[in-house]
């Protein structure tokens, strides 16, 4: 592990995310998770191979639910936004509001 990330690794740390069910280009692509990234667990020359600690929040409250260590390569299909209230705005207005997430029945 590096003794300190830089600032362009860093640059995620902070941000709301939306994770989806299918990649980029899909048709009927879905909103799957939503979350915050919280640090740099470990970076890379290769910054695609630098791994994240996320944290993941349930649907109804936005309760927290579990953290995971992802890759930069993991998210690079996800959708990042400076806050939290930008995320939920997003998902009611904005870009991501045609991609609901739906429970399976």
């Amino acid at each position: 592990m590096s003794k300190k990330s830089s600032d362009r690794a860093e640059v995620l740390v902070g941000k709301s995310f939306h994770t989806f069910d299918t990649p980029r280009g899909f048709v009927g692509r879905r909103v799957e998770l939503q979350g915050e990234v919280l640090s740099v667990v470990e970076e890379h020359a290769d910054s695609r191979d630098t791994r994240y600690l996320v944290a993941y929040y349930e649907w109804l409250a936005g309760s927290y639910t579990h953290e995971e260590v992802v890759t930069l390569q993991e998210m690079s299909d996800w959708f990042f936004y400076s806050s939290n209230e930008e995320m939920v705005h997003s998902y009611n207005h904005g870009v991501v509001s045609g991609m609901k997430y739906q429970p399976e029945s």
